[in-house]
């Protein structure tokens, strides 16, 4: 599904949530409304970071997509938590993990785009 007013970051983000609500029903009601809700928050900050930087100025984005780059990493760990709680398995785990990382290679191509532009400004 692409959405043409999303960008494709945000367009892969999405997805990824979609998948991640679906897979909520699958966890134990005990980690679903801690560890669940601690990961569609992150979720939803990655989300509202990126959409900021979409309009951002250039210093403003290169601190927004750090944020995001990191808030990536917080995500992929917690997906680790769960799978050594048993929750998901290992394939999910790397489904995810592999997704989030892409769209961290993503913003990091942002970033240096960024780098440049404030380079040539300079």
């Amino acid at each position: 599904m692409q959405n043409k007013k999303l960008s494709i970051i945000l367009t892969k983000m999405l997805e990824i949530y979609v998948r991640w609500v679906v897979e909520t029903k699958n966890l134990k009601k005990i980690h679903r409304y801690s560890l669940g809700i601690k990961v569609e928050k992150i979720f939803d900050d990655i989300i509202e970071l990126i959409s900021e930087a979409q309009f951002a100025e250039n210093e403003r984005q290169f601190i927004l997509i750090n944020q995001s780059s990191t808030k990536i990493d917080v995500l992929k760990f917690m997906f680790y938590v769960l799978l050594e709680l048993k929750e998901i398995d290992y394939k999910k785990c790397e489904d995810f993990t592999l997704q989030l990382e892409e769209i961290g290679r993503m913003l990091y191509g942002w970033k240096n785009r960024i780098i440049s532009k404030m380079k040539d400004k300079n």
